[in-house]
């Protein structure tokens, strides 16, 4: 799971940016970047391939969702197949 401040840092226009850039390449935060920088690129190489996404979309993984709730197949609520759901052809 992506968290701001631990795996990654958000912002939320230029100056923040600006701000935050400054901050991070102070030397006393030195090590806070690092940590961050190593948490982001563990978690992209562990669940950010492209093949985890091929997994998902192949294998139909139903235990995936996104971060609205929605499965690979919205057509299917429960683990049941409902008619009324399924995309049009």
């Amino acid at each position: 799971m992506m968290v701001d401040g631990v795996n990654f840092v958000l912002y939320h226009n230029m100056s923040d940016l600006r701000s935050k850039i400054l901050y991070y390449l102070d030397p006393l935060n030195e090590e806070k970047r690092i940590g961050i920088g190593q948490r982001g690129r563990e978690l992209a190489l562990n669940h950010h391939r492209v093949w985890d996404q091929a997994e998902r979309v192949f294998l139909n993984d139903m235990s995936y969702h996104n971060n609205y709730g929605l499965y690979n197949k919205p057509w299917i609520k429960n683990g049941e197949y409902s008619p009324y759901l399924e995309p049009a052809a």
